[in-house]
């Protein structure tokens, strides 16, 4: 088995919502497990809005 960790911060500029944000954040963890076959957690300061 191999495991990985990487930790990433995505600043979303002109999205004032949270809901916006929601669905930027899934649109792209869905694209990147469908690409490479692997598991996102998103944690820590997700219903912040930036």
């Amino acid at each position: 088995m191999v495991v990985g960790v990487c930790r990433i911060s995505i600043a979303l500029h002109g999205n004032r919502s949270l809901k916006g944000k929601r669905q930027v954040i899934q649109s792209v963890k869905d694209k990147v497990k469908k690409r490479f076959n692997i598991s996102i957690a998103e944690v820590g300061n997700h219903d912040i809005v930036q």
